[in-house]
This record gives C-alpha cells, structure tokens and sequence, in this order.
C-alpha cells in the first residue's frame, strides 16, 4: 500500500486546469490524474454497482482518492482500499449523532471537550475511509459498523479484517485515514 498527497498548486503545474469544470470538479480530475500519474495507466475508470471506482485496464490494483479544498490524495494496493484526507472540522454533536454509532458516540462523550474536535475528525476519517474500502459509501456503514479510536479497529464488520491507519501531517495541517482490507 502506498499513498501519494499533492497540494492544489502542485497539480495545477503538473496538469493545468480546466476551465469549464467547477472547483469540485477540478479537484476530483486532478486526483484522477494523480493516480495516472503514479500508476502510469491512462483514466479509464468505470464503477462498480455499488459506485466504487476501478481501472477498467487493470482491476487488480486497487485505489481510492480524496481531496479537500487545497490537497488531492491517492491511495493504491493490492487489497480494497480507501483514504480520506480532512482539515480539522468543529465536531458537531447532532453530526455525530446522525452518524456514528451510539459506541462512538459514547467514546466522543467521555473526551475532555478540547479534545472532541480532533477525535471527531480522526473518527469521520475513518469511517470515510472505512466507507470507500468497503464500496458501501456513507448511507451504507457509516452508523451501522464501530471504529474503535483508541485501538484503530473495526467491529461489526463480519469476518472480515480492516488495517486502520490514522495520521496527522502537520506540514498540511492534514489528517489523513486509510483502511485497507487484509
């Protein structure tokens, strides 16, 4: 497994921009030119019935991509895969309620409230990346499976084996999660 993360201007040197497409838009094609770049396979993306994104050329290499305001993120393996890459976000309790699970919440509940902000962006991180691991996307897992902050594990998730790695890039300001099935 391997991750690759670029600022904005990087990749509008690297690639250019494209006029017609809006902020969003230009972000997702930059992180799809990201994974051409590093994989050196052209974008011939399809996706799966449940909407996760493959190379058509080569459905064995696995990737997931992320982006923020200013950063694009890459992530490829061998296993499915996911990443998610966030700036600190003000922890909003009717958030967590909505979708974390009411073990999480409980975890979030007991934290000193100067560390909630930082729990609960690690926390979405992973779950988000959870999500595109798993093809099931946030409707699908995201209040039904636990993550289990302090020991960076999975629960409810069958028989299955996730790796969580949760990190904190300080030069980006960036906390950065990827699950990637064992």
């Amino acid at each position: 497994m391997t991750h690759y993360i670029w600022h904005i201007d990087r990749c509008k040197q690297e690639f250019g921009i494209n006029s017609l497409l809006n902020d969003t838009q230009q972000l997702s094609l930059w992180a799809k030119q990201l994974l051409s770049y590093h994989t050196g396979l052209p974008l011939d993306i399809d996706y799966s019935s449940k909407g996760k994104p493959f190379l058509k050329t080569r459905p064995d290499i696995q990737f997931s991509i992320s982006h923020t305001s200013d950063y694009v993120a890459v992530a490829l393996s061998d296993n499915e895969i996911g990443i998610d890459i966030e700036h600190l976000r003000l922890g909003k309790h009717h958030i967590a309620r909505r979708f974390f699970t009411d073990e999480e919440n409980n975890y979030l509940s007991r934290l000193p409230l100067s560390d909630f902000d930082v729990a609960f962006t690690k926390l979405w991180t992973l779950k988000e990346a959870y999500a595109k691991c798993t093809g099931t996307g946030i409707s699908g897992s995201f209040n039904s499976t636990t993550i289990d902050l302090p020991s960076l594990s999975v629960k409810g998730s069958s028989l299955l084996s996730f790796q969580l790695t949760s990190l904190f890039d300080s030069a980006s300001a960036l906390y950065i999660a990827i699950c990637q099935r064992d």
